[in-house]
């Protein structure tokens, strides 16, 4: 018998712990992307509107591809937290290197479909060379994205918001001030792309550890 009584909605224990460990990354995700986009229109407006134009359209369109390997990832949630929670980590593996294949396939096939149609995609709204530089990293992006949603699946809050802050915060933010110093407006177009790759190698460095370090209990126990 289901019932909706008030005395039956409860908080059990450590249900809050984990619904905030899991949701600060993710929202801390949204206000960095924006406050990442502000520093990057600043570095950008020294170079003229043109720039800041171009880098709008290459944002814009670049998500074409990213929003596809984020809803792919974030797909794997459960079957990531149902097998870690059984200790399957043969099942997990099997769920992550399937996931991790077909995200840089994908990735490929969107990022040459991008770049083949750029003219009518892009040029639409400027016809600017540069905006291509940002598929740069979308064949491998989502490795990352596939990483962060293993991390958060597993039910770890610390590595999965150091993954979050970092691609758009800790490491992006400092390579636009630096890449624009060293290397002016290439130094800012490429910014993203650099921050992307590092950012991927910091995730398969975090997840190699947790993946080396997880209890295995049952091989049997299937998702």
């Amino acid at each position: 018998t289901l019932s909706i009584s008030w005395k039956y909605f409860k908080v059990g224990e450590g249900i809050a712990k984990s619904v905030v460990a899991i949701g600060i990354p993710a929202s801390l995700n949204n206000i960095l992307m924006s406050f990442a986009n502000i520093i990057l229109n600043q570095a950008l407006v020294g170079y003229g509107d043109t720039p800041v134009a171009a880098m709008g359209v290459a944002l814009k369109s670049n998500m074409l591809v990213v929003l596809l390997q984020i809803g792919l990832c974030v797909g794997i949630q459960p079957l990531i937290g149902y097998n870690y929670g059984a200790g399957n980590k043969k099942r997990l593996m099997q769920v992550f290197k399937f996931t991790g294949i077909v995200s840089v396939i994908m990735g490929t096939i969107l990022t040459l479909f991008m770049m083949v149609a750029r003219k009518s995609l892009v040029q639409v709204f400027i016809n600017d060379a540069q905006v291509i530089t940002l598929q740069l990293s979308a064949p491998f992006l989502g490795i990352l994205f596939l990483c962060i949603n293993t991390i958060q699946g597993m039910g770890k809050a610390i590595p999965s918001l150091l993954l979050t802050v970092c691609r758009q915060g800790l490491i992006f933010i400092p390579l636009i001030f630096i890449l624009n110093h060293m290397f002016g407006l290439e130094g800012v177009i490429y910014a993203q792309p650099a921050a992307d790759y590092l950012s991927i190698v910091v995730a398969i460095l975090i997840c190699t550890h947790l993946f080396r370090t997880m209890e295995h209990r049952n091989e049997s126990v299937e998702a």
